[in-house]
């Protein structure tokens, strides 16, 4: 008896508890509330902290079906659960509570929304919203409400961010905050300093700021955080930022998840070319600037490396200070790529070669390039021919010798490429990763005559160009005039130093430094020209070892833009290049020439232009043919007098 009346006394089901719970939403009363109390006890909930998504879409659903209710009481009961979840869970999320729902400023639903999904999500303080919560949060959003709705609510929790940020700013006014790699999805919208994050906030593809570095390998993502920083830090105007920057690096982050790239640095020609490939024709007229984004990262990558990474498939020698000497300021070797090599073992032999060059070797820069492509072409041969570098011997050198014999090269050209290849083998064999030649380089070189180039410009010429100048930039008209007047080299004027011109009482001169040949010289100048150049130096204000002529970076002015500039400048005075095709060489040809038909002689004119031979200068001395054979005319003409009067003071003059 007593234990069937037990049985049949009403068990606890939670059923007190949940009302308690509902008490506390003063918002939703009457019938919604006797709806929404019924639904959850249908389904035997009794505690609003465990409802999770899959019940609030189950309610929402239960309304949308409901017969009982008309369109309007659906639209009005659909949001119904949630005050009660709101509510409920308020007083356990202080900082959402006072800062969000609360939160005035904000319209109410949207800052409801808000503000329950973090509780529901266990998010406390606002700082701790991040890409994840904020994708779910636009999920749950465009399921519940309409699209152009949901818009605006998720763009109402970037802005919670953003005065998340601001806060957090203010504590520490004196520290940037930047990107930090946690192996989590990277939006840069929620850059933790506040201006960078806002100069984001209106960008229209909001799919562009988002890194997905878990589906990326660790080392690109680290990469990526890297030079994105630099990015923030370095480069101000938000327009190029954005367009030369930031969506080229997303771009080409998704190429290196779709291609499998797991380290920027050690980027193979596949992958060079893949990429190339993957925006031609995609990204409109930047390509050039979506494609040199590798450049821009592996060149940061490389120069701010700890040490330098010798593996890298690009080394960037700016990292490097090398003696004066062996650098060419106006045409300053930048970079030494090696991917195109395709065989590793050979590339790394190439490498250390190349690193033996640079750091055991006073050879300058430009000669070391010059070294660097003879031997990556000898080693694309053996990409083609599948020979390894440790196996040279003179089979592989006769078939290259008869490879490159078969493209026409001049027999200076030939001969260079044989002596490359043959420095690269003496390498090899003392650090003991190949035989040592057992022919010498000679066996292959060719005879080589020196052929003389007619390159002096004609007065004729010369006159319709100076005429052309007469409304060029200033600078441009300067350097043409001491391009004219010494016959230097387009590199050594382009490196000009403020201090270079100098002034004995009767004599000018100026200081030039021959980065070819290494060394450094004063040459006798026009005092003219010593007059208007010392005018403009004081000028522009210049001084010392600062650089007469540079770009707009600071850097010496750069020889192919110069010779650029003046070639258009000329087209648009009606100077064709039929007619006349600048090269500033010519005018170092027509320097020597004059010299020589004046009478001076070739050893002087060598030590003027700075030449190591005799042989050399001749080649600069153009109508020297002419020369010869006018002085051989004279001598046999007057060869038969003796006392040297003129044969035709003997002429026959008849009775």
């Amino acid at each position: 008896m007593a234990t069937s009346a037990l049985l049949s006394f009403p068990q606890w089901d939670g059923y007190e508890e949940l009302h308690i719970q509902m008490d506390k939403c003063p918002t939703v009363t009457g019938r919604q509330r006797e709806y929404v109390e019924s639904f959850l006890v249908n389904e035997k909930v009794f505690d609003l902290s465990g409802i999770n998504e899959q019940i609030k879409q189950l309610y929402r659903m239960r309304v949308c079906n409901a017969k009982d209710l008309s369109n309007n009481q659906k639209q009005k009961y659909l949001n119904s659960l949630e005050p009660f979840i709101m509510y409920h869970l308020m007083d356990d999320y202080p900082m959402i509570r006072d800062e969000i729902i609360r939160n005035e400023s904000m319209d109410r639903c949207m800052r409801n929304k808000i503000g329950t999904f973090l509780m529901e999500n266990g998010i406390r303080e606002p700082n701790e919203i991040d890409y994840d919560l904020r994708a779910s949060f636009e999920q749950y959003m465009n399921t519940t409400v309409a699209a152009k709705k949901a818009a605006e609510y998720v763009k109402g929790l970037d802005k919670v961010k953003l005065e998340a940020i601001r806060r957090e700013n203010m504590t520490k006014p004196f520290v940037h905050p930047e990107l930090k790699y946690d192996g989590s999805r990277l939006f840069l919208c929620y850059h933790p300093d506040y201006e960078q994050a806002m100069s984001l906030y209106y960008w229209q593809d909001k799919t562009q700021l988002i890194y997905d570095f878990p589906a990326a390998s660790e080392t690109v993502s680290r990469q990526m955080v890297d030079i994105l920083n630099w990015v923030f830090r370095e480069q101000k105007h938000l327009k190029m930022r954005h367009d030369l920057y930031l969506m080229p690096l997303h771009r080409f982050f998704e190429y290196c998840i779709s291609s499998g790239v797991t380290d920027i640095e050690l980027m193979e020609a596949t992958d060079m070319i893949g990429y190339r490939e993957s925006i031609t024709g995609q990204v409109g007229t930047k390509e050039t600037e979506y494609y040199q984004i590798v450049y821009t990262i592996q060149r940061f990558l490389f120069c701010n490396a700890e040490k330098p990474r010798w593996a890298a498939n690009s080394w960037f020698l700016e990292r490097f200070e090398f003696k004066y000497d062996r650098v060419n300021p106006a045409r300053p070797v930048s970079r030494l790529s090696f991917w195109q090599v395709c065989n590793r073992e050979n590339r790394d032999l190439f490498k250390g070669y190349i690193q033996y060059e640079l750091a055991l070797t006073q050879m300058a820069l430009e000669n070391i390039r010059a070294q660097f492509y003879g031997v990556r072409d000898f080693l694309l041969f053996c990409d083609d021919m599948g020979f390894r570098a440790s196996d040279l011997e003179k089979h592989i050198m006769d078939e290259y010798a008869d490879y490159i014999d078969q493209r026409d090269n001049l027999p200076q050209s030939f001969n260079k490429s044989i002596i490359a290849v043959f420095r690269f083998w003496n390498y090899l064999s003392v650090v003991d990763k190949a035989e040592k030649p057992n022919i010498p380089a000679s066996f292959y070189l060719k005879k080589a005559r020196n052929k003389h180039h007619n390159l002096s410009v004609s007065e004729d010429i010369q006159g319709k160009v100076i005429v052309a100048l007469s409304d060029a930039p200033e600078h441009l008209r300067l350097m043409f005039l001491n391009l004219w007047a010494t016959g230097s080299r387009i590199n050594e004027i382009c490196t000009i130093k403020a201090n270079a011109y100098s002034y004995d009482g009767e004599k000018a001169f100026m200081r030039v430094n021959q980065y070819k040949m290494k060394k450094e010289k004063m040459i006798p100048i026009p005092t003219e020209l010593y007059g208007v150049m010392s005018e403009y130096i004081k000028r522009i204000g210049k001084k010392g070892d600062e650089f007469v002529f540079t770009r707009r970076d600071g850097r010496a002015y750069d020889p192919g833009n110069f010779s650029k500039q003046i070639k258009k400048i000329l087209s648009a005075a009606g100077i064709s290049k039929e007619e006349y095709s600048f090269r500033a060489h010519g005018y170092r040809h027509g320097v020597g020439t004059r010299f020589y038909s004046a009478g001076v002689a070739i050893q002087a004119i060598r030590d003027y232009l700075g030449h190591n031979s005799e042989e050399m200068t001749k080649q600069y001395i153009d109508h020297i043919g002419k020369r010869v054979r006018d002085a051989s005319y004279e001598y046999f003409e007057n060869i038969g007098r003796k006392d040297g009067t003129d044969r035709n003071d003997h002429k026959d003059t008849g009775p």
